[in-house]
């Protein structure tokens, strides 16, 4: 913390953070996130749903938070012409309640921030 910055403050600059992402709830398949959508949080509640991706350099910086809230098939996220997702052309959320951050460089590439799953593991 810089010297004259409470928790307070944190708490504060975190929440204007989250508050500036939209929720897009994607319940048919396939869904291409536009060009024109803000960074957001994309719910994505259809088995099975596929997700397009814009290309990188027409969102630079951008971050898609995705999460699988749907049982069933998994939930496939797909590059836009040659770019890149952590260096493959697709990633998929298996489980429900998987989850995805991606951000764009701006160029050609969506890279991983975070990747959580909802695999539980036994309880001994």
């Amino acid at each position: 913390m810089k010297n004259n910055e409470t928790w307070d403050d944190r708490f504060d600059l975190m929440n204007k953070a989250y508050l500036r992402y939209g929720v897009i709830i994607v319940d048919a398949a396939p869904f291409n996130i536009g060009v024109d959508s803000a960074d957001a949080v994309i719910l994505v509640s259809t088995p099975g749903g596929a997700l397009n991706l814009p290309l990188a350099a027409s969102k630079p910086h951008a971050a898609y938070y995705i999460k699988k809230v749907a049982a069933g098939a998994d939930a496939e996220i797909f590059r836009a012409g040659a770019d890149l997702i952590d260096g493959a052309t697709m990633i998929a959320l298996p489980l429900q309640y998987d989850a995805v951050l991606l951000v764009s460089d701006g160029l050609t590439n969506w890279y991983v921030l975070s990747k959580s799953s909802a695999a539980v593991l036994p309880v001994t």
